[in-house]
């Protein structure tokens, strides 16, 4: 992981423990647990209440839960995600019910307040440590969103030509969505790349990162619906019942042509296109081609997340595209996350084994890498 990214997160995590006042708040809460046995019932319901409000403020709030995937699971395995912000709100929202005797107990609480200021320290530590040793932060273009790209080397088998045509299809679909939101076709910009699992993040336009996103999200729901049906003709298949598999496969190839074909028809509906029809027709067949790539490598593992740096910059979104509100944003995120952990149960469930989906053979693939190029590129 980029040390860059890794002071950002720690700054992040500081961040909004002064922003939601977490400290404060589990003082507050122990002095209830504490002092619970003097109170009427009433004034420990006032309290408790107002607390369950706080915590219920935190976990819709913490912009930490918006991390990429790689991010928020590296977090959440460390030894700090006891006192992670939500967890920690998670904790106080379960351990106020009305009913007094049901409240934590005070010493049970004290050790979530020691594991917070020790993380506090830590991360602070860490902070003024990368700030002294000149360690950069990832920097955005101005006016641009930036995305994640999260390939698992299982999707490319560590072969570097694999890989690059994973992410070529990525890159090409976000210059096709740049080419419909601005009428201009321009590829995204390179901000930073990691390794391991390879994280690359691709900086692009607010209008076109948004339908990205938009894209993004439908395409995880056609790799579930496919994943849940390869799964039951697996199921089908080891009953050993007479089910015409044949056409079961094809019958599941189908829709998943069809529901990847609604998923760039939506995609195109919802934004105001600045190409020709002519031009706009090319490019949702481009984007049909690529996109069965992308629907391979998304049921393998690879996933596409709103890098940390661009999390701070969602209001300008709101502010640049009219449909980007910031309740429409937050449930797009949500349902990806949704959809991301689904697929993941579902994969495991053909026991890590990609199923044969849409992916196009490399010959074809070539053939029609410029088959739909802009006029004006062919022409000069």
């Amino acid at each position: 992981m980029l040390a860059g990214r890794l002071i950002r997160a720690a700054k992040d995590i500081v961040g909004e423990y002064s922003r939601f006042t977490i400290s404060e708040k589990l003082k507050e809460a122990l002095s209830l647990s504490t002092g619970r046995g003097q109170m009427n019932d009433q004034q420990y319901i006032n309290h408790a209440r107002q607390l369950r409000q706080w915590a219920q403020a935190v976990m819709e709030q913490t912009k930490i839960e918006m991390y990429p995937s790689d991010l928020l699971t590296f977090l959440k395995d460390s030894q700090y995600s006891e006192a992670l912000p939500q967890r920690v709100a998670t904790v106080v929202l379960q351990s106020f019910p009305d009913d007094k005797n049901r409240a934590i107990l005070s010493p049970e609480l004290s050790l979530y307040i020691q594991q917070v200021n020790n993380l506090q320290h830590e991360l602070g530590a860490l902070v003024t440590a990368g700030q002294k040793l000149n360690v950069d932060e990832v920097e955005i273009p101005p006016d641009a969103f930036s995305l994640d790209i999260i390939i698992p080397r299982s999707v490319f088998n560590d072969r570097a030509n694999e890989f690059v045509e994973v992410l070529e299809k990525f890159i090409r679909i976000m210059s096709y969505l740049t080419e419909m939101t601005t009428g201009s076709r321009e590829y995204p910009t390179v901000t930073y790349t990691s390794a391991s699992v390879i994280v690359t993040g691709l900086a692009l336009g607010y209008g076109a990162a948004w339908t990205f996103l938009k894209f993004y999200k439908l395409i995880l729901e056609v790799v579930e619906k496919h994943l849940t049906i390869r799964k039951t003709i697996k199921d089908l298949r080891a009953a050993s019942l007479d089910s015409k598999e044949a056409n079961l496969e094809d019958q599941a190839t189908e829709l998943a042509e069809k529901g990847l074909s609604r998923a760039v028809e939506a995609t195109v509906a919802s934004i105001v296109v600045q190409v020709p029809e002519d031009r706009l027709n090319e490019i949702k067949i481009a984007i049909g081609k690529d996109g069965r790539f992308a629907i391979e490598a998304i049921a393998r593992g690879t996933r596409v997340g709103i890098t940390i740096e661009s999390l701070n910059q969602l209001p300008k979104m709101s502010e640049a595209i009219a449909d980007a509100t910031a309740e429409r944003i937050s449930e797009i995120i949500k349902g990806q996350k949704s959809l991301e952990a689904r697929l993941d149960q579902a994969f495991a469930a053909l026991e890590g084994r990609s199923p044969a989906l849409l992916t196009v053979s490399n010959a074809s693939n070539n053939e029609n890498d410029n088959s739909v190029p802009n006029k004006a590129d062919a022409a000069s």
